[in-house]
């Protein structure tokens, strides 16, 4: 009996959909909530019912993970082949959660063999995939706060941006140096020079180019922010 019933899931991010099949006959169809509950629910009720084996649109993630912990074989199966295989299964039939979820089953009992299997990651790959996730979040933040920050300087004094990255340490130092026009007033190609050497700047443009680029940027809302004389001499 076991050999022959298999499960598909269509994923999604709040409610799976899942359709058991037996022989090309539906056997059950039900959905699981993406939480916590649901996906151990889920992959206890597919171990139970002793399935040969489970198609899901998806390599990786937590309910893959569960299921392989369960003891079921999981393949995964790309969406674009779901797509590809709808019309062996109906004719004319429209994309739906339901009947992607009976496709998957299909796939799983009728051709298993063209897709690849997926086996439990060990310690140390699983540790990887976590550090791999979060360097990918931090990179993401870091362009979110260099877009957000380029987007204030745009507004407010252009002229601070003479480096091309708005996040690299030598334009961070820049900033810091020089948070405004006023502080970047007395500035010359001397001290400037200075500043790069410190930082090591590996850029094409003398010192005289980038004053240059800062002077003939528009002037921003700085104007109605800083009036009368500098504060203080940037001390670059």
């Amino acid at each position: 009996m076991a050999a022959t019933r298999t499960a598909g899931i269509d994923w999604a991010s709040e409610a799976h959909e899942v359709c058991v099949s037996e022989e090309g006959r539906v056997n059950e169809r039900f959905s699981a909530t993406h939480d916590e509950e649901g996906i151990a629910a889920l992959a206890a009720k597919l171990a139970k019912a002793d399935i040969a084996r489970v198609a899901i649109e998806r390599p990786d993630g937590i309910l893959v993970e569960r299921l392989l912990a369960a003891g079921i074989e999981v393949l995964a199966i790309h969406p674009n082949q779901v797509k590809a295989a709808r019309p062996r299964f109906a004719v004319a039939h429209g994309k739906s959660d339901r009947f992607d979820a009976y496709v998957l089953a299909e796939l799983a009992r009728t051709d298993a063999h063209r897709f690849r299997a997926l086996v439990p990651d060990g310690d140390e790959t699983k540790a990887l995939k976590a550090l791999t996730r979060a360097r990918e979040d931090l990179v993401g933040v870091r362009v979110e706060l260099g877009n957000q920050l380029r987007a204030q300087l745009q507004a407010f004094w252009p002229g601070a941006l003479i480096f091309a990255d708005v996040d690299r340490p030598i334009s961070l130092a820049f900033l810091k140096r020089c948070p405004s026009p006023a502080d970047a007033k007395g500035l010359g190609p001397k001290r400037l020079a200075g500043f790069l050497a410190r930082h090591r700047y590996c850029g094409r443009r003398t010192p005289e180019e980038l004053l240059e680029r800062m002077r003939s940027a528009p002037a921003g809302r700085h104007r109605s922010a800083f009036r009368g004389p500098s504060r203080r001499p940037c001390s670059v």
